[in-house]
C-alpha cells in the first residue's frame, strides 16, 4: 500500500515513571525484530503512540514514538523489552481475538523484581546461546502467550500483567479503554509503568502499570 494513502491516528502517551533512574541500554525484541534504544527513550514526557490507518480505517501498524513502528504480526508474536537482550522487563503482544478492523485487546506483561535469580537464569541462557549457537531459551520463544510463559517463569510474586483495549467510538474513531467486566467508556490519555528506583539510580523493578 502506498504511504501516502495512510493515516495516523494518535492514542495516548505511554510513559516510564522511573524519576531518578538512571539510563540503560535496551533491546526490543520480536521474531523477526532487534532494535536497540536507550531507556530514556520511554521516559521524561514518554512516547506518543500512533496508530497507521488504511484507507478502510482498519489498523496497519502501531508506532510507539517517533522511531519504532510494528506491524501487527510481530505484535501478534509478542515482543520483548529488557535490557540488553539479556531478559524480558516488559512484553507487549495483542490478544488472539485482535483484528485490524475491530481492535481488541493489547497486553502487558512487566517484571516487578529485576535483581532476583529467575533474571539471571534468563541471563545466563541466553549468553551461553550467542556464544555456543544454541537455542537454550527456545521453550520460551516458542510460547504463543509470552506473558504467560514469563509468569511461568518468573512466579506471581515477581511478573505482573496489565492489559488494555483498542476499539473504536461510536463515531468510529479509534480509542484505547482499560480492560475489564465492566471497560469504562472514557478513552485513556495515558499509560504509565511506575518503576521502583533506588537512591543510586537502579531500576529495581515495576511497581505497577496505570492509567490516567
Amino acid at each position: 500500500m502506498n504511504s501516502n494513502n495512510l493515516t495516523s491516528k494518535t492514542l495516548c502517551v505511554y510513559q516510564d515513571e522511573a524519576i531518578g533512574a538512571n539510563p540503560i541500554p535496551l533491546s526490543i525484541i520480536g521474531k523477526n525484530l532487534n532494535i536497540r534504544k536507550s531507556s530514556d527513550y520511554f521516559m521524561n514526557a514518554g512516547i506518543v503512540i500512533d496508530l497507521q490507518l488504511g484507507e478502510k480505517n482498519e489498523i496497519l501498524k502501531i508506532k510507539l514514538g517517533s522511531d519504532i513502528c510494528l506491524d501487527l504480526q510481530a505484535l501478534r508474536d509478542g515482543i520483548e523489552v529488557g535490557p540488553l537482550g539479556l531478559f524480558p522487563v516488559h512484553i507487549l503482544q495483542l490478544g488472539e481475538n485482535f483484528n485490524a478492523e475491530d481492535g481488541g485487546q493489547l497486553r502487558f506483561g512487566f517484571l516487578k523484581k529485576i535483581f532476583i535469580k529467575e533474571s539471571l537464569g534468563f541471563s545466563l541462557k541466553r549468553i551461553i546461546s550467542k556464544m555456543t549457537g544454541l537455542n537454550l531459551s527456545k521453550s520460551f520463544t516458542l510460547q504463543k502467550d509470552l506473558s504467560a510463559a514469563c509468569l511461568s517463569a518468573y512466579g506471581e510474586n515477581n511478573w505482573g500483567h496489565f492489559d488494555i483495549c483498542i476499539k473504536k467510538t461510536k463515531t468510529d474513531e479509534w480509542a484505547i479503554y482499560e480492560s475489564g467486566e465492566d471497560p469504562s467508556e472514557k478513552a485513556v490519555q495515558k499509560i504509565v509503568a511506575r518503576f521502583n528506583v533506588n537512591r543510586a539510580g537502579v531500576a529495581l523493578g515495576i511497581e505497577e502499570m496505570y492509567c490516567e
